[in-house]
């Protein structure tokens, strides 16, 4: 973990001037917390702006039996970890590779019993979060009157007469939330470009520890200049850790696209052991998890700064 550094502002009464300790950290001093049974979110949205380069940390650490929380929906991350073995309860709205399928390790999991996948859907999370913000004992949510939707969530109990209709959700509280931003600055102001990062904020007030990893640190007086593009305030992160492409395979907005060959590549392993052939899926995680040690290790591995400005290329292009 890198040194604190404290830096003095200047006071505006003359008296003495307060102190900001930075929080820029190595990814691997940020995950050294999580026990296992713990309780973490993941952040983004399918195959955008996911922290994968702290997924992969976790694997490597063998953290297990984790109730994990993500949404609105998920994909190759949350099934690297289940693949790994080392989930046992997700609460996930939706678990997709899209355009590739459905997700391997994921459907594996659940039909061979191995792992909890309760029924919620995005609004459960958006409750379970703010009543832990809020310090609420629940939040009221009367949206599901006259649906289904709450027979299969553990998370929602229906509210006696008078309020026959209206559910109480539980406060969802995470150990661990962890999120992918374009930047940041030391002291842990994050700036994200993904049109979806609403649901990260809130998980983000509903964690005990955050950790946001970010693919390049900007100046903290470019914060202070632009204060509205700020996503998430540095009073809410613990650690920030820059780490170069570190949602790859999935995208960063603004910065590079969503490499899909990769993703096709997983899923086709994560497929072929789900059918009971489980080579090609020990040979991804040896090359691309257990050998690489660094994150400049892992981008060779995936084609190197070639491969990345071809990403990167292909962002512009499609914005």
């Amino acid at each position: 973990m890198s040194s604190a550094r404290e830096v003095t502002l200047a006071p505006r009464d003359g008296g003495e001037a307060p102190r900001r300790r930075t929080k820029l950290t190595t990814l691997e001093g940020a995950l050294d917390s999580p026990a296992p049974g713990a309780t973490i979110g993941i952040g983004g949205i399918v195959h955008q702006s996911r922290p994968v380069a702290a997924v992969r940390e976790l694997i490597r650490r063998q953290v297990g039996a984790l109730t994990v929380f993500s949404g609105p929906a998920a994909g190759y991350d949350i099934d690297l970890l289940i693949a790994a073995g080392l989930v046992e309860t997700a609460y996930v709205p939706a678990v997709t590779f899209e355009l590739h399928g459905m997700a391997p390790s994921y459907r594996r999991a659940v039909e061979g019993g191995a792992l909890r996948a309760p029924g919620i859907d995005v609004l459960t999370l958006v409750a379970g979060y703010s009543a832990t913000w809020l310090g609420l004992p629940f939040m009221p949510v009367s949206a599901w009157r006259g649906t289904d939707l709450t027979r299969q969530n553990p998370l929602a109990t229906e509210l006696p007469a008078p309020y026959a209709g209206t559910y109480a959700v539980a406060p969802i509280e995470l150990d661990l939330f962890v999120m992918h931003a374009a930047e940041g600055d030391e002291f842990g102001n994050v700036r994200s470009f993904s049109p979806m990062v609403t649901i990260d904020v809130l998980a983000a007030k509903a964690a005990k520890r955050v950790v946001v990893v970010v693919d390049r640190l900007i100046d903290s007086e470019q914060i202070v200049r632009e204060p509205l593009a700020t996503t998430l305030a540095g009073h809410r992160v613990d650690a920030i850790c820059v780490v170069p492409y570190g949602a790859h395979p999935t995208s960063s907005p603004g910065r590079y696209a969503c490499d899909e060959q990769h993703l096709a590549d997983y899923h086709a392993a994560a497929e072929s052991a789900r059918r009971g052939k489980s080579a090609a899926l020990d040979g991804y995680f040896e090359r691309f998890v257990d050998g690489a040690a660094d994150q400049f290790a892992y981008l060779a591995q995936v084609g190197g700064i070639e491969r990345m400005s071809q990403l990167e290329h292909d962002e512009q292009i499609g914005r």
